[in-house]
């Protein structure tokens, strides 16, 4: 809608000025801005995760502003950082066995080379894919959302495989798919 550019503008704007309140002065970078409001998003669609009609969800500010005023480096927290060439982040954390785990990777990507002219085309265009995969202490392996461009018709995301696609990783765990507490966020 008309509003809808604006209104988001705006609330991300305030958060950004908590963030920067909260962090003498400095501001997140827009790839932790973008994984903020992704993380915090309120679902909406027909089946959880990202859809082609709603994309991620519904913005919900009050909920990035819990986040960020709740930081604690261990349960909540916002990193950036920078990779290498090869190299890879490992952080271990412990589930509360209560609380669902949401874990959002976003990543400033460089300009690929684009598509040939036609109608929703397919073609991978990202330079830098970077993966991420939580790890239970059995090994159980949990994979972020991802769209299917074949399966456009059905709407919903899946997270069963690896997301190629985007400079976006989401990673949604209900509880109970958890076998032991101790998790590892590759």
């Amino acid at each position: 809608t008309s509003m809808a550019a604006p209104n988001v503008t705006g609330s991300l704007f305030l958060l950004q000025q908590l963030y920067s309140q909260r962090n003498a002065g400095r501001f997140m970078l827009s790839a932790a801005l973008k994984a903020l409001a992704i993380h915090t998003a309120k679902e909406a669609g027909p089946a959880p995760g990202p859809d082609y009609m709603n994309g991620w969800g519904l913005l919900d500010v009050a909920a990035g502003a819990e986040i960020i005023l709740n930081e604690d480096g261990a349960s909540q927290f916002i990193k950036e950082d920078i990779l290498g060439d090869g190299e890879s982040f490992e952080f271990e954390f412990v589930s509360d066995g209560v609380t669902p785990i949401v874990a959002t990777l976003v990543w400033t990507d460089p300009a690929g080379t684009p598509a040939a002219q036609g109608l929703d085309p397919t073609d991978i265009m990202l330079v830098n894919d970077l993966d991420m995969r939580i790890f239970d202490e059995e090994g159980k392996e949990f994979f972020p959302w991802t769209l299917n461009p074949a399966l456009a018709a059905s709407a919903t995301g899946i997270n069963t495989e690896d997301n190629f696609r985007d400079n976006v990783e989401k990673i949604e765990i209900n509880i109970a798919e958890i076998a032991t507490k101790t998790n590892t966020v590759l």
